[in-house]
């Protein structure tokens, strides 16, 4: 039984728009649980309460969460998704209204490979046109295609106003403008609740803007509701009174229990960064298995690469002159999927293809093409764009000129032979891995397609993927299919609830730790490399994002920063 103050009595009995503001672990989604169940008897038999968040793992979080809050019939009148899930359903249910044709979507990896080296503004325009063209919808048009429809039709509004009477709207503060279009039109016949947080908006980078909180209480004069630093995530520590006093710089030169800075120095060893990350997780793994056998470690990384380059130390072991050993350490690594899913993609064509002894040089670069186009979102460097060229140029000519891509052209040939000599037995997981084996080469090109075939993780036994190329195999003794069907997979993946369980040790930069929490939180850095504040200029905006990092804990925060250059907000 969860008991409230009067504060929060009083927000359960408010039937009007409401805003909801307090700090990490304050209790915002607890409360807006607790509104659900006092108003779910207000509905009517069709009716349920939308919950609307960001992130699919935040969703689950949520939705566990509201399993001990309401009970079996009333969790059958809330519904909790991400933006993109509602507004995908609501789109693909009234796709004649805004399309000439049933609407298919453009998954970010097909869209990084077609977008390449565009800019911000370059892609919202290449997006739109694909729209137009193709009828195949980007998920960065889902949120103003919605409010576009809304705004078009008052009737659709007015059912899925019907459907939803309340809508709760989770991280409120990281609305860009087409989400904050599309929830003005929502509330214009469903009551609002906005849980928000102005100092963890760290999503400006896709239009999150500092005024959106301003703008929600002046067009919808809502009762407000401030929870402050009430603090249930971490009760008993200082971790929340850390990130709080963060913001202002009040934390430098004060102690605190339950935030340590711990300074590294790089001495001889290139890697002793990494060496005194390794050997404190190892620790606090041990102390942590002491006292139970269900905790979660998390390290944060300020960028992609370095959570990269901490993911791999840890994946494997060292062992160094004095016979010391540090052992390998399982983890789940919370990555840009962009590259394993087009790196599982072209391994699924050649497992197709090479399973009918079909595979050919042509196939092999085209696949390499793409994964070099699209493996980091589209963002791709000068010499990687002039290798895409050249590949391209290949294909349509069967020449090409220079000896580096002599050679890759040369290593293609020789993959699809072997491909094609592989003796393929039908045991997905064996025939998978012979096909992966054959991108592991000490090109550049083929080892980076190789190293993120590593994350793809939805092959596994009683996965949709494995039973289907299963099925495959049963039907035809080959696997032809799987490419489509490894496609498809990866897309209906982008709406999945099934998330990795958190549980263990975890690696992601800070930005996807947002809505996550840990036991314990490493927050890391080097010297030239995942600094958190990079820029003077944006020191605010560094200040926030360790804010949010930090708070991610229930129990203990490490902060590990180089003495030749410590970070400038401790």
């Amino acid at each position: 039984m969860i008991e409230l103050d009067d504060e929060r009595k009083k927000l359960l009995q408010t039937d009007d728009h409401i805003l909801v503001l307090g700090g990490p672990g304050s209790g915002k989604t607890t409360i807006a649980l607790c509104k659900a169940k006092h108003d779910i008897e207000k509905l009517k038999p069709f009716q349920k309460i939308l919950f609307l968040s960001f992130a699919r793992a935040t969703v689950v979080r949520v939705y566990k969460q509201s399993q001990g809050i309401l009970n079996t019939t009333d969790l059958k009148n809330i519904e909790i998704s991400t933006y993109h899930a509602f507004e995908w359903k609501l789109l693909k249910s009234n796709a004649m209204l805004i399309s000439k044709h049933p609407l298919s979507i453009l998954p970010p990896h097909e869209a990084a490979v077609l977008f390449r080296g565009l800019s911000e503004d370059d892609l919202k325009q290449a997006t739109s046109k694909e729209f137009v063209n193709s009828e195949k919808l980007h998920f960065d048009l889902f949120a103003s295609e919605t409010a576009r429809l809304l705004s078009q039709s008052d009737s659709v509004l007015k059912l899925i106003s019907d459907l939803y009477p309340i809508i709760i709207l989770d991280e409120f503060q990281d609305t860009n403008q087409d989400e904050w279009d599309m929830i003005c039109s929502l509330g214009q016949y469903s009551t609002l609740v906005a849980l928000a947080d102005p100092e963890q908006r760290i999503y400006d980078f896709r239009g999150a803007s500092p005024a959106r909180v301003g703008e929600y209480i002046k067009l919808f004069s809502p009762s407000s509701f401030d929870f402050g630093k009430n603090n249930k995530r971490s009760s008993g520590t200082d971790i929340v009174e850390f990130g709080n006093d963060l913001l202002t710089g009040a934390n430098i030169g004060k102690e605190y229990h339950d935030v340590s800075i711990c300074l590294y120095d790089e001495g001889y060893h290139n890697k002793s960064g990494l060496i005194k990350l390794k050997s404190g997780l190892l620790s606090i793994i041990r102390k942590l298995n002491n006292s139970s056998s269900n905790w979660s470690v998390a390290i944060l990384t300020a960028s992609n690469s370095l959570m990269i380059d901490v993911s791999d130390f840890l994946y494997n072991s060292q062992r160094f002159s004095n016979e010391h050993v540090l052992p390998s350490i399982t983890h789940n690594v919370f990555i840009d999927m962009t590259g394993p899913t087009l790196s599982a993609i072209a391994i699924a064509s050649v497992l197709e293809l090479g399973s009918q002894c079909k595979c050919s040089v042509s196939n092999i670069v085209n696949l390499l093409e793409k994964h070099i186009s699209g493996k980091n979102s589209g963002k791709i460097s000068n010499a990687d764009n002039i290798m895409c060229d050249a590949l391209l140029s290949y294909l349509k000519t069967g020449k090409t000129r220079g000896k580096n891509r002599e050679n890759l052209i040369s290593l293609c040939e020789r993959l699809a032979d072997a491909a094609n000599k592989i003796v393929y037995t039908g045991n997905i997981i064996d025939d998978w891995k012979a096909v992966r084996e054959l991108f592991n080469d000490p090109n550049k090109y083929l080892s980076m397609l190789y190293r993120d075939s590593f994350h793809v993780r939805l092959l596994r036994k009683g996965s949709a993927l494995y039973s289907t190329l299963s099925d495959l195999w049963r039907t035809n003794l080959n696997y032809f299919g799987a490419q489509i069907a490894t496609e498809n997979a990866f897309t209906q993946e982008y709406f999945s609830m099934d998330i990795q369980d958190s549980n263990g040790v975890n690696v992601m930069t800070i930005h996807k730790s947002k809505g996550k929490e840990f036991d314990v939180v490493i927050i890391y850095e080097e010297k030239y490399k995942g600094r958190i504040l990079t820029n003077p200029e944006e020191i605010d905006k560094a200040r926030l994002n360790l804010r949010v990092a930090v708070t991610r804990a229930k129990k203990k925060t490490f902060v590990l920063t180089p003495c030749s250059k410590p970070c400038e907000l401790l």
